[in-house]
């Protein structure tokens, strides 16, 4: 395998230093870890120039992997591996991974050799939101350090100041919320506060906001911000700035005084109503998980009012306790329920033993399923390199003068679109092979759920959370049960599973 390395004098992670040496130190670490591996870089791409806009080595490494000319790269770290993360995300997931060119990371010891695509999907996943995590809480550290605020911090009833150091009144919507505590304390009721402030069109914090941010939203009061306003001590001039263990107090202009403040906050405790929520004996255990299957519907929990029947039905008002709307028995879903679990905890078991003791046959139908998407693949290796012949032509073509610039301008952008197209399909071949090599392993998802589970005598939410998909019900008589990661056996040939169905009924193979 041909390795090539990149290197990059500036990160494109907020804060990270970058040393006068940084590329001698990025080479001596790549070197490192392929010497662990056996390996060894052939050929080395760098960006030298100590600017965040330099992308002449990066361009013409992603030039070279699109000709297919290395087999592998390796870069120290992923933010520095193009321009931004997302040039790293479009060169590495998107362009070479799908090629069948592999890269590796030093700095995570991540190398896609080994992995899945959903793998490598999930690692650049967890790298952009550890990416957006570490800006948020610089940004937030550098705004609490300099002792500037931001547009989040300037609540309803204030505005920044010029220098973003204080908050300062805002006119309107500070006489707002004296209104709010001016109409609570002459005793009316939240629900009606926030009517009156919908008649008279008063915009909320949410609209205020959303304007700020160049966005739309609903502009009607909710109780709960009408509540947060009577509880914020920030209208009394009480600000304070926490980040991790540090404090900042600011003084801020008073919108009511302390006196209407707790006046407020007596009468706020004294009409809180106790929670009267009565724990339902026998809850609803397939909540968003039992549907019928001619309407797809969800179907209503319904229990007796003795609580000693539970049902399933499609009425709202009870009847069906009457006869007079259908229905079908918990107890019934159930047993279904428990017997499906124990036929696939045999059927997982069976094929566990298959992958164990016929290897032969497993690698003849892991083959067969192959066989479309190994043709497939040859089919667009092979349309890929003629193309490559052919933009090769052309532009000895246009070396030669028989064509112009712009015959080749248009020529490669009908060029990339194609290739584009061609690697999207070898992506999706991809994913198929690794789905097929995947099911007939013992890491196949529904053998890891199923081949261990134990069963309990009764079925508590957590069981259903963690084995059950949904339930079909069919005119209110038959039960189809749909378990988690079903679709990873239809992989297997029906005659294992038959044979694993044979065990789950006591019958010898």
């Amino acid at each position: 395998m041909k390795w090539v390395s990149y290197t990059r004098s500036i990160s494109s992670r907020i804060g990270e230093e970058n040393s006068s040496n940084t590329i001698a130190e990025q080479n001596e670490r790549i070197a490192r870890y392929l010497k662990k591996c056996g390996c060894s870089v052939s050929e080395k791409y760098s960006d030298r120039k100590r600017t965040a806009e330099a992308t002449e080595g990066f361009d013409k490494l992603v030039q070279d992997g699109m000709a297919r000319k290395f087999d592998a790269v390796v870069v120290d770290s992923i933010f520095r591996c193009g321009r931004t993360l997302p040039f790293a995300i479009e060169a590495l997931q998107r362009t070479f991974y799908p090629l069948g060119i592999q890269f590796a990371v030093v700095e995570d010891d991540f190398c896609s050799a080994d992995k899945t695509a959903e793998e490598v999907a999930e690692y650049f996943n967890g790298k952009t939101i550890d990416k957006i995590r570490s800006e948020f809480i610089t940004n937030r550290q550098n705004h609490f350090e300099e002792g500037t605020l931001t547009h989040r911090q300037a609540k309803y009833g204030y505005a920044l100041s010029e220098d973003r150091r204080n908050l300062v009144l805002n006119p309107e919507s500070a006489q707002v919320v004296k209104l709010i505590f001016q109409m609570y304390l002459e005793d009316m009721k939240i629900p009606e506060i926030a009517r009156a402030l919908d008649v008279q069109g008063v915009q909320t914090p949410q609209v205020q906001m959303a304007k700020k941010k160049r966005s739309r939203t609903k502009n009607k009061w909710q109780d709960s911000t009408i509540r947060s306003i009577l509880k914020n001590p920030l209208y009394i001039g009480k600000c304070t700035l926490t980040l991790a263990k540090a404090r900042r107090e600011l003084e801020v202009p008073a919108i009511v005084s302390k006196t209407e403040f707790q006046e407020a906050q007596k009468k706020l405790e004294s009409t809180r109503l106790p929670s009267r929520k009565k724990a339902r004996k026998k809850p609803n255990l397939l909540f968003k998980k039992i549907y019928d299957k001619e309407s797809g519907k969800g179907l209503l929990c319904r229990t007796s009012e003795d609580e000693s029947q539970q049902i399933y039905s499609f009425d709202k008002g009870y009847r069906c306790f009457s006869g007079k709307a259908p229905f079908i028995e918990s107890e019934k879903i159930f047993r279904e329920i428990l017997s499906a679990l124990e036929k696939e905890k045999m059927q997982a078991a069976h094929i566990d033993r298959v992958l164990d003791l016929n290897p032969e046959k497993v690698k003849q139908c892991m083959d067969a399923g192959l066989l479309q998407y190994r043709k497939r693949a040859n089919e667009i290796v092979a349309h890929l390199m003629a193309k490559d012949d052919e933009r090769t032509a052309v532009y000895r073509e246009y070396e030669q003068g028989s064509i112009s610039l712009e015959q080749v301008e248009e020529y490669e952008h009908q060029y990339q679109v194609a290739v584009q197209k061609q690697e999207a399909a070898f992506k999706k071949v991809m994913l198929a092979v690794n789905d097929i090599e995947k099911a007939f392993s013992h890491g196949n998802p529904w053998l890891m759920k199923f081949r261990a589970i134990s069963i309990p005598e009764k079925l508590e939410r957590t069981h259903l959370k963690e084995w059950l998909d949904h339930v079909w019900i069919v005119d209110f008589e038959q039960v189809e049960v749909i378990l988690q990661e079903s679709e990873w056996k239809e992989f297997f040939p029906e005659e294992w599973l038959n044979n694993g169905e044979e065990d789950c009924n006591g019958k010898k193979e």
